[in-house]
């Protein structure tokens, strides 16, 4: 594991000993910042960078430049931003160094993670996602109960720093789970064999490993990572789908057919079970998800922002409809 950096204690060295105002050092290393962070086109939008002050975190979307020097100025920067993984700088493990007497603030829990996951986890929640309307003062004091909204996404947020077991460097909680998920899709893996897995897996490591229990609570965990779909309740000898005039039909009104399996013992707490189901992937959510993560933003936009040759029909949007 790599030491700190040490060429980096100006981040927490702001304000200047016993006297108001921001150190030269300071303000120099938020300039040679943001000079960086611009240079990594891929976390750059529209020239504009996520900000690291202690208020904004780096979740509350991107700002200019001038608006993040600001910032960082009067708030300083949030705990432990030592590597700048979410302004494009590959990130390597660092240990916590000792706060000196000109630090403000304690820095923080050591990160042992991989930076793609928090990213990963920030572009799920958009640049729209309103923390502190959800309940959250970005100053880390709630004012009022989260809702279960945010609160999901900052428990994303937490799974993605803390380290899978105590001494852990390899993994965080987040990226294990999201591990597993991709060898039990790899593999067509069963549900019971994930979870036979994960019980020795649990055997295996330290008991304070944060591992899910089972595959129902790992889909729990990142659900909110996915994109969700739609249940339409779907005709058995696929006639209609019952959906807007037929939605709340039982009966199929072209064959009769009935749209659910009969109840076991006429148990009428049982709830319906349709005899064949249509699931309905909405496209509107998944174009936002392109647009939400700078790297593939990037591309959906390219035609409109690349220097074509006039009179060649490159792509769809040179056509005249």
């Amino acid at each position: 594991m790599s030491s700190f950096r040490t060429d980096r204690i100006w981040m927490y060295n702001r304000l200047v000993p016993s006297r108001k105002g921001v150190t030269t050092e300071f303000l120099e290393g938020v300039q040679g910042f943001v000079e960086f962070a611009l240079m990594q086109h891929d976390f750059v939008s529209n020239g504009s960078i996520r900000c690291p002050c202690s208020r904004c975190r780096n979740i509350s979307g991107f700002l200019e430049p001038h608006d993040v020097r600001a910032h960082l100025y009067k708030h300083g920067f949030m705990p432990n931003y030592y590597q700048w993984e979410s302004h494009g700088e590959p990130f390597i493990p660092i240990f916590r160094p000792q706060p000196s007497r000109n630090t403000e603030k304690e820095i923080g829990p050591e990160i042992t993670i991989e930076n793609q996951y928090r990213t990963m986890v920030l572009d799920a929640i958009g640049h729209s996602f309103n923390f502190e309307s959800d309940g959250f003062n970005l100053d880390g004091e709630e004012e009022q109960p989260p809702t279960r909204n945010a609160q999901e996404f900052f428990d994303m947020l937490k799974a993605s720093e803390e380290p899978l077991f105590d001494g852990c460097v390899n993994h965080s909680t987040l990226s294990a789970v999201c591990r597993l998920l991709n060898i039990k899709s790899e593999f067509n893996m069963s549900d019971n064999c994930y979870n036979q897995i994960l019980l020795f897996l649990k055997e295996l490591l330290p008991e304070d490993a944060k591992l899910p229990n089972d595959y129902y609570r790992t889909k729990q965990m990142v659900a909110k990572l996915g994109l969700g779909y739609e249940k339409i309740d779907v005709c058995k000898t696929g006639c209609i789908i019952y959906y807007k005039g037929n939605k709340d039909k039982v009966n199929c009104p072209k064959c009769g057919q009935p749209r659910y399996k009969p109840k076991r013992g006429g148990n009428g707490r049982q709830k319906d079970v349709a005899y064949k189901v249509l699931r309905y992937f909405s496209i509107t959510p998944r174009l936002q998800r392109l647009y939400m993560s700078t790297k593939t933003a990037e591309n959906m936009i390219w035609h409109w922002k690349s220097r074509r040759e006039p009179g060649v029909m490159s792509h769809p949007s040179d056509g005249e409809a």
